[in-house]
């Protein structure tokens, strides 16, 4: 599909530092979606990374227009991925920008969707906002709790890597020696 290879070529830029393509293919991608296919999905994504773009460039308020904007979209349309998914983007914005208020309501609603949605990578990564927003608050008797679910998911999770790495290596083993 061609959006999803300007939304591809807009990550290689992200990820190369070239904000100004980056961004130029995240809009590309967004108006494709918009005009031709009204998919959700890309519109969805390529606008978050329009708000994590301005978020590189540290214009926070640009970019927490557009999270709240794609957010409340994806309320609307009752899509628990989505949710999450610019949820967590949001509360980025809000942390780097030291706006616990609005932090801390969003981490815990977070938090919570990713339990519901039993998505170990999403839990770990929430549970690290709510004990970092907790503990730039000063609420460390809440933030301490969450700090140790998010060891424990931490090493659980590398656990479970470096199995599947020895897994793999024991199967490419074999298979050399056959």
């Amino acid at each position: 599909q061609l959006m999803d290879i300007y939304y591809q070529i807009a990550i290689v830029y992200q990820k190369d530092g070239d904000l100004t393509n980056a961004l130029e293919y995240y809009q590309i991608c967004s108006n494709l979606a918009k005009q031709y296919h009204n998919d959700f999905k890309y519109i969805n994504a390529s606008l978050v990374g329009v708000g994590d773009i301005y978020c590189l460039q540290k214009k926070y308020n640009e970019a927490v227009a557009i999270h709240e904007n794609i957010y409340e979209l994806s309320l609307k349309i009752n899509s628990p991925p989505a949710i999450l998914f610019t949820s967590k983007h949001l509360l980025n914005d809000y942390y780097l920008m030291s706006d616990l208020k609005k932090a801390k309501p969003l981490a815990n609603k977070t938090l919570e969707l990713a339990y519901k949605q039993e998505n170990v990578p999403d839990i770990l990564e929430c549970e690290k906002f709510v004990y970092q927003i907790d503990s730039a608050s000063g609420d460390l008797a809440s933030a301490f709790p969450h700090y140790q679910k998010y060891l424990f998911l931490k090493n659980k999770l590398n656990d479970q890597l470096v199995q599947k790495a020895a897994v793999q290596e024991r199967f490419q083993t074999e298979l050399n020696e056959q």
